[in-house]
C-alpha cells in the first residue's frame, strides 16, 4: 500500500480529533484502499455472489469471483448450493469457464480429473502414468475440491 498505510488510513477517518462517519472520498478511488478492503472485509465476510435461481437444476455450475478469488458455485445432488475454489487440485487449471450444467461430474479439461457435485475427487486418470494404477500413497479422498 502506498497512499493509505496504518496511521494515514485511520487519519482519513479522523478530522481535527473528531471521528468522522462514512468513508473518506479516497475510499472510492484509491486502489490501495480497495486492496485493503478486499483482504480485510470482502474475503472475511459473507458476500452476495448470485441468485439461487441461476443454479436451478442439480448439476448447474457457475463461475464467480469473490475478493479476487475464482470460485465455482455448484447445485449438488442434495439441492444445496456450495462454493468451491474453481481450480483443479492437480495442476490448478480452471475447472468451469462459464455457467452450464455438468450433470453429475465436474471434469478438468486438462488431465480429466473428475469431481462429484460435493467436490470429492472421483477419478485421476493416468496419474500414475499411462495404463497404470494410482500410486499406493495417493488417496482420492485427500484431493477433493476446497470449499
Amino acid at each position: 500500500m502506498t497512499q493509505l498505510t496504518g496511521t494515514r488510513l485511520f487519519s482519513a477517518f479522523d478530522e481535527n480529533g473528531k471521528i468522522r462517519h462514512g468513508l473518506p472520498s479516497v475510499a472510492y478511488t484509491d486502489s490501495d484502499f480497495y486492496e485493503l478492503e478486499t483482504r480485510q472485509l470482502f474475503a472475511r465476510a459473507w458476500a452476495f455472489i448470485g441468485f439461487a435461481h441461476d443454479l436451478a437444476q442439480v448439476g448447474d455450475v457457475m463461475p464467480v469471483h469473490v475478493a479476487g478469488m475464482p470460485l465455482v458455485l455448484v447445485r449438488g445432488a442434495n439441492r444445496k448450493i456450495r462454493a468451491f475454489h474453481n481450480v483443479c487440485r492437480h495442476r490448478n487449471l480452471k475447472l468451469v469457464a462459464e455457467p452450464r450444467n455438468c450433470k453429475h461430474t465436474i471434469t478438468c479439461p486438462y488431465h480429466r480429473w473428475s469431481y462429484d457435485l460435493e467436490g470429492n475427487l472421483k477419478a485421476a486418470p493416468y496419474f500414475g502414468g499411462e495404463k497404470t494404477e494410482l500410486p499406493d500413497d495417493f488417496s482420492l479422498e485427500d484431493h477433493g475440491l476446497q470449499e
